[in-house]
């Protein structure tokens, strides 16, 4: 007759112990061969124990760990062998299991070693335990670097100036933002970031490279309008990356942005005081160019292209050069660079000169 044990882990059965009536059959005394080299031909550790605390069945990974064999640790008792154990709590899970009859699992680091163990204890129908060590030391440390990483991750978070955010595969919802005092926060998964952060007109813009980005797994990268925490409107210039898993899924994406709303503002205010500057150069009858440290034309009004254009016969153009246009006129190039070098070195300069061919028609 053949009595036997299960462990359920995950869906898997794993046969454990087998035990011998008188007269069992050829086909009980064949399983239990068969569950005998099952459980030798695994790496973790399996022993059963009876009321009295000594080993009624030890597999070949649990026996060679201690360097003896299974026959010789047979019938010893656990705690007499191994005093090391007493007043921890594996032996307070042991001895939990033996009196209530309820399973347990606990992890625990070696007593004499440093590997991290997962112990499964489970009754048995003699009234015993079974015993199963698994070694987990590889995931405790993988665990452990998680960690770290995960609080050097939050340490830069706190350290960085700039907003961070996390944003789920689809970017159907944001998971997570820090927006210091420029935008408002995020702690947990928000649906309708898009609404909150992003004005109207700029949501298709932004979903339309968002898109393109998940589609080819690339850095998004945007500069846009946001809604910022006081409810103005500012700028941003935002940067995500996309974490891929061993498949290559996506499976979030990590960004950091920063508030560029002081540099638009300035750049608009360029723009204008360019804008200005245009109109009164078109406007006035004067002369009116303006060059860069070779030469070269950056501006002119109409009223310079027409005066050139009477004493020289030439089209200026912005971006041609005016050392090359007056090649012909050595005077002329010695009077302009009497103007333009001091110039060029932040002095004033005001001067009255004669260019050109007197002699010639204008036309």
């Amino acid at each position: 007759m053949l009595d036997t044990q299960f462990i359920y882990d995950r869906s898997i059965a794993v046969n454990y112990t087998t035990r011998w009536q008188p007269h069992s059959s050829p086909e009980a005394r064949s399983f239990a061969r068969r569950a005998a080299e099952i459980l030798d031909g695994i790496r973790d550790f399996f022993f059963a124990l009876d009321r009295d605390w000594r080993f009624t069945y030890v597999n070949k990974g649990a026996a060679e760990r201690v360097g003896l064999s299974p026959a010789q640790l047979t019938g010893e008792n656990i705690f007499d062998g191994y005093p090391a154990l007493r007043a921890t709590e594996v032996e307070r899970a042991y001895r939990t299991v033996m009196r209530d009859r309820a399973p347990t699992k606990l992890e625990h680091i070696g007593v004499s070693t440093s590997a991290w163990y997962e112990i499964r204890v489970f009754p048995a129908d003699d009234g015993g335990i079974f015993v199963h060590w698994k070694d987990i030391t590889e995931r405790r440390l993988t665990e452990k670097a998680l960690r770290h990483s995960e609080q050097r991750l939050a340490a830069l978070i706190l350290a960085n100036t700039n907003v961070v955010f996390r944003v789920s595969p689809d970017w159907s919802s944001m998971t997570e933002l820090h927006g210091r005092s420029f935008l408002a926060d995020t702690e947990g998964p928000n649906a309708g970031w898009l609404d909150k952060y992003i004005l109207p007109d700029d949501q298709a813009f932004v979903t339309g490279v968002i898109n393109e980005c998940i589609g080819e797994k690339k850095a998004a990268e945007l500069e846009h309008r946001v809604i910022q925490r006081d409810g103005t409107v500012g700028w941003i210039h935002s940067r995500a990356v996309p974490l891929l898993d061993e498949a290559g899924r996506i499976t979030e994406w990590f960004g950091a942005a920063s508030n560029i709303t002081g540099r638009i503002r300035a750049r608009e205010a360029l723009e204008q005081a360019h804008a200005l500057l245009r109109g009164i150069m078109q406007s006035t009858t004067g002369l009116v160019a303006a060059f860069d440290t070779d030469f070269r034309y950056l501006a002119i009004n109409e009223a310079y292209i027409k005066e050139c254009r009477a004493i020289y016969g030439m089209e200026v153009q912005i971006g041609d050069d005016l050392m090359e246009m007056l090649a012909s006129y050595p005077d002329d190039q010695k009077n302009a660079c009497e103007v333009l070098v001091p110039a060029f070195q932040g002095r004033s300069v005001a001067t009255r000169q004669i260019y050109g061919d007197p002699g010639r028609s204008r036309r």
